[in-house]
């Protein structure tokens, strides 16, 4: 019994040693390890590790900027598309025109000369032919306005000139005669002449500027987008008034036997700018015979059927009337459109002698006189 107890005890006491041996070996083991990681630790680079519930917060934060741009982008071309459709929609306002007191040959007044921005300084060159003169913008149009390099020239009818234009510009009709040019020498020298009419469709400034390249003027260019344009902008605007020497012819006659008789200076100025109704008073056969270009016609002996159909509309702006005779039936006329209520009544006496002789447009009975003049 004793020895077995021994022999137990040694087996034990043999038993811890070996344990104790063994997990001294597993504790050094491990010592190395941990140190070989830190050697290694400290020569590489550590990588950067983005926990995965944080990737999918920046992934988030990136589609969300996206979709905030996408939209904003989208939101912006919304509202400029809505403002050019509802500024293209918005007739065009009168800008308060300050009064032209000279006459037309007069109404360009010298103005500063300022630099042309370098980018639009090629409009100073001339054209070498119709097809290549250029079509500006509204940028290249007040540009040259304001550098005082430029003469506008409206191609539109007188009495929309008169009503407003282009500040500065000059009256120079699609259609008329080279001697309407000539009047324009002096504006038009040494300038680059801009032409423009009511806007784009509108080919009446193709038509002057083509005339005045033919006429030697290569510094010209054509604002296609015009009138409208020109006042949706706000730019400068004036409405024209006749010379000093003319507003007598816009005055109303103080009584029947005072009418005003007028010069053919006079009754030229009122014709060219539209100014005034011209009305036939001779017979209707004088009318169909010949007649100042453009006139009415109330023969003297149809005066009570014919008079009520225009009775409205001579209302309107002065009546110029004239006969083929010594005036009686002009005078006699004159007197039932005043009775009538209108007061702007004017007596051309004299008038197809003074006309034809200087050379103003008069209608000729192909029939009877061979020609239309």
């Amino acid at each position: 019994m004793k020895k077995r107890v021994r022999l137990c005890f040694f087996r034990r006491g043999s038993f811890k040693k070996v344990k104790k041996h063994e997990r001294g070996k597993q504790m050094a083991k491990k010592t190395a390890k941990k140190k070989a990681k830190k050697a290694v630790k400290k020569s590489a680079v550590k990588p950067v590790v983005i926990p995965t519930d944080k990737k999918f917060k920046y992934f988030e934060f990136i589609k969300d900027m996206v979709i905030k741009a996408a939209v904003i982008s989208a939101a912006a071309l919304l509202i400029a598309l809505l403002y050019t459709g509802i500024r293209a929609l918005i007739p065009a306002k009168k800008a308060a025109a300050e009064p032209v007191i000279e006459a037309q040959a007069e109404a360009v007044k010298p103005a500063e000369t300022k630099a042309l921005p370098g980018k639009f300084r090629y409009l100073l060159k001339k054209s070498t032919s119709k097809e290549k003169i250029p079509k500006i913008h509204i940028e290249e149009a007040k540009a040259l306005m304001d550098s005082g390099k430029a003469v506008f020239v409206d191609t539109r009818s007188a009495s929309m000139y008169d009503d407003a234009h282009i500040k500065g510009a000059i009256l120079i009709p699609a259609g008329s005669p080279p001697e309407k040019y000539k009047e324009h020498e002096q504006a038009l020298k040494d300038k680059v002449i801009v032409t423009y009419c009511h806007g784009v469709g509108c080919h009446l400034a193709d038509k002057v500027a083509n005339s005045l390249f033919d006429m030697g003027y290569k510094k010209v260019a054509i604002f296609f987008s015009g009138w409208n344009e020109w006042t949706q902008a706000g730019y400068p605007v004036e409405k024209y008034e006749p010379p000093a020497e003319f507003k007598r012819l816009f005055e109303e006659a103080a009584s029947i036997n005072e009418i005003p008789k007028i010069t053919l200076a006079e009754a030229y100025f009122l014709y060219e700018r539209q100014k005034a109704n011209f009305v036939d008073a001779g017979r209707k056969d004088q009318y169909i015979d010949r007649h100042i270009k453009s006139a009415i016609t109330i023969p003297a002996d149809g005066i009570s059927e014919v008079l009520p159909r225009y009775l409205g509309s001579l209302m309107q702006k002065p009546t110029v009337i004239y006969c083929h005779g010594k005036g009686g039936n002009a005078r006699n006329l004159a007197a039932k459109l005043y009775e009538g209520g209108n007061k702007k009544v004017l007596l051309f006496m004299d008038a197809l002698p003074q006309w034809e002789k200087a050379g103003y447009p008069v209608f000729k009975n192909p029939a009877l006189k061979g020609e239309t003049k």
